[in-house]
């Protein structure tokens, strides 16, 4: 019977064509190409619908956000790596004049975008070119090009004319060939579309690649970033000759390691100073206007349904209540009043969409400073938290606490795929080896079927919490946080191994080596251990407040499931309490009250950090064999990598952070963390360290304050020959 079937189906196929042209006779030609044709209106079509949905400015499918004008200006390239700094001028009337005037002179990015391309478009030589658009986190970069692809393909759709936007999120550049004739962006059109973007028919379209996230798509070193760079550039080989118009738009974070030397190498808007000397140019993108900022929070407000049943206190009461008598407070203005945001804080739409999150959750957000504004962010996605098959599922305290655990050991594998240079994708399969803190040698699939009930496998982060997912894969929605996320795990790690009587200190270094993390992450546990100190203090403004914020970090310590950092020292000293109501919605004023440690236990994480750098030995992230030299495994072999492509010393780094953040300096008797140690050339060495794996730096930028009150040992010498100590 199978044969026969077999057979029929063989017979049918080979003869289709022929009786075809047999039917169409002369048509058939003419039948072929209307076929690829319509083909060919297909692809198409998908391809500008997909870029048309980019302007759905969303975070979950009920929550459609307003778009607000993107503004900018043109920075000197030579500037690209200055820090903003706030405006300590004391006069306020002054600052605020000096704010006006910044702002008036900005341009909406897409007068600045023209302006770039006019002359290249009028020399017929764009291929050679490609405008860069730089800013920090939370600025709106992707958000623009997002919107910036919608309104192109909106435009293109209704006349046939004009640029055909192609947007590629560089997060994905490790899952498209790129050594291909046309790089990754060919391979990506080809995969996703299949749309061979050199045929002729989609040759004669004009393009514009908005290109997004550069600093997300690998390895942050020179070699990586060619590499990308040049798989970028290769579609602008398309056709030479007939196709010099193509235009190139890149967004990214500001990075150290050669990005000043290639915004200079691809043609660079110029300005003349001064002297009259032309100054090469890039886009910075300076977030939302004052205006801006309250205007997107008050339209954000009046289109949430939710707002109106509110039973809103405090400062959330006074907006919902200027909302419904259709006036509006200057909610900027109060947040810097009370300094709870900076100026440089309120400007990143990230912000504006917390503060959002916060008012319609009726969280206090006034008196908690912007690390509070993320933790309570944070911990207000953790309870929003939903089973994918039943969006009604609400999340209980326990769970609250375990999904945070999944969090935490997801933001450390984050930090590592991030190091290897395997940007933002990560697999579901690789989280739960996290998880059980080995590698079991399981498939994909069975360490999968093996966690369907530890709540990794059937529980969904809607998009507006953390991640997007497809084919068992996760990405951070925002790389902000993953940062967050990293530096609690960070601090658990100091608090789990310093408080534990039999304290392992090789498996706390260990746990700390994933790679170099970001300086946005820095800032984060920068501030999370001041907040930590602040919380041990009884006689602490807020004291009380603070400790909520940092509740369900120590409730994550205190919890055996899905946690390879569980500390029984607070879980039995602290959480273990009978009166407690573990299944609460709220946290128990008990524990508030009497919190996870104390000053004495804050010495002991002192104490560890100063062991962690006086350790004996050192540790490198490096995949590494073992082979004889002689007999007896003398040599080590790195794994397709070199020595110095790792940072070093990573745990020691972050010690010192630690140990000189908690510490109470005490400057008049000489006393400052750094007197505790007892091998204080081990700073020197990791100077050395860190002098070869940057090429040029002492530290990391983060930890270049911490080398104060350094007691160096009488009668010793000390070798400082070939350090680097100017940078």
């Amino acid at each position: 019977h199978h044969v026969s079937i077999d057979s029929f189906t063989r017979d049918f196929n080979e003869n289709i064509e022929s009786t075809i042209v047999e039917l169409f006779g002369e048509d058939y030609e003419k039948h072929k190409e209307e076929i690829e044709a319509f083909l060919f209106k297909e692809k198409e079509s998908k391809l500008l619908w997909d870029m048309y949905e980019l302007g759905n400015l969303r975070f979950t499918d009920n929550e459609p956000l307003k778009y607000e004008e993107t503004y900018a200006s043109w920075q000197s390239v030579s500037s690209v790596l200055d820090k903003e700094k706030e405006n300590n001028i004391r006069d306020k009337e002054k600052e605020q004049k000096e704010h006006e005037g910044l702002e008036k002179s900005l341009q909406p990015i897409e007068r600045l975008i023209k302006e770039y391309f006019r002359a290249c478009t009028a020399n017929d030589s764009c291929h050679k070119n490609i405008l860069f658009a730089i800013a920090d986190f939370g600025k709106g970069k992707s958000v623009f090009l997002k919107h910036y692809a919608s309104k192109l393909a909106k435009a293109y759709a209704q006349t046939k004319e004009g640029y055909f936007p192609i947007y590629f999120n560089l997060r994905n550049f490790a899952n498209y060939s790129n050594d291909g004739t046309l790089g990754v962006l060919g391979a990506y059109l080809l995969e996703e579309y299949a749309i061979r973007i050199e045929d002729e028919e989609f040759q004669k379209k004009k393009y514009i690649f908005l290109v997004d996230s550069l600093d997300e798509s690998g390895e942050l070193n020179r070699a990586s970033i060619e590499k990308v760079m040049g798989s970028i550039k290769s579609i602008q080989n398309i056709d030479k000759e007939k196709y010099r118009q193509n235009r190139i738009i890149i967004t990214s974070r500001p990075f150290s390691d050669g990005m000043e030397e290639m915004l200079k190498a691809h043609n660079p808007y110029e300005k003349e100073n001064e002297q009259q000397e032309k100054v090469p140019q890039f886009i910075s993108l300076y977030g939302f206007k004052e205006e801006q900022f309250n205007a997107w929070l008050y339209d954000t407000l009046k289109n949430d349904k939710t707002v109106a049943s509110l039973s809103a206190t405090g400062f959330v009461k006074e907006i919902i209540e200027s909302i419904e008598k259709r006036e509006s407070i200057n909610i900027y203005q109060k947040l810097l009043d009370e300094k709870t945001l900076s100026r440089i804080e309120l400007r990143r739409p990230i912000f504006s969409y917390m503060v959002y999150q916060l008012i319609v959750n009726n969280v206090d957000f006034l008196a908690i400073g912007k690390i509070g504004v993320y933790l309570s962010f944070i911990n207000l996605l953790t309870k929003k938290a939903k089973h994918i098959d039943d969006r009604s599922y609400r999340v209980d305290p326990n769970e609250e606490i375990r999904y945070r655990n999944i969090l935490h050991s997801i933001a450390s594998l984050w930090m590592y795929e991030r190091q290897q240079g395997k940007q933002g994708i990560l697999k579901k399969a690789d989280i739960c080896r996290v998880l059980d803190g080995e590698n079991r040698g399981e498939s994909d699939r069975a360490i999968l079927e093996r966690y369907k009930n530890k709540g990794v496998i059937e529980i969904e982060f809607p998009s507006h919490s953390y991640f997007g997912e497809e084919d068992n894969n996760l990405h951070f929605q925002h790389q902000s946080f993953a940062e967050i996320l990293l530096a609690e795990y960070y601090l658990k790690v100091f608090i789990k191994y310093a408080l534990e009587k039999q304290s392992d200190l090789n498996t706390a270094r260990s746990r700390l080596i994933l790679g170099e993390p970001t300086e946005q992450t820095m800032v984060f546990f920068k501030e999370l251990l001041k907040l930590l100190k602040e919380s041990v203090d009884d006689g602490c403004e807020n004291v009380i407040e603070k400790r909520k914020l940092l509740y369900p970090l120590f409730a994550s310590l205190a919890t055996e499931e899905n946690n390879t950092l569980y500390s029984s020292v607070i879980d039995l000293k602290w959480f273990d309490n009978d009166e407690v109501d573990r299944s609460s919605s709220k946290i128990p004023y008990e524990l508030l009250e009497n919190w996870a440690i104390n000053q004495k236990q804050l010495e002991k994480i002192m104490d560890f950090s100063a062991e962690i750098i006086d350790s004996k030995t050192t540790l490198l992230l490096a995949k590494t064999q073992t082979r004889h030299a002689l007999f007896d495994n003398e040599l080590t072999v790195f794994q397709n990598s070199r020595v110095s492509d790792s940072p070093t010393d990573m745990d020691r780094w972050l010690a010192l952070v630690v140990g000189n953040l908690l510490h109470d300096d005490e400057p008049e008797e000489r006393k400052f963390f750094n007197g505790r140690l007892e091998n204080p050339e081990n700073l020197f060495e990791m100077i050395r360290g860190w002098n070869y794996y940057s090429r040029e730096l002492g530290s990391p930028l983060w930890c270049r304050k911490y080398f104060k009150g350094i007691t160096l040992m009488k009668n010793t010498l000390y070798d400082l020959r070939s350090l680097m100590f100017d940078k």
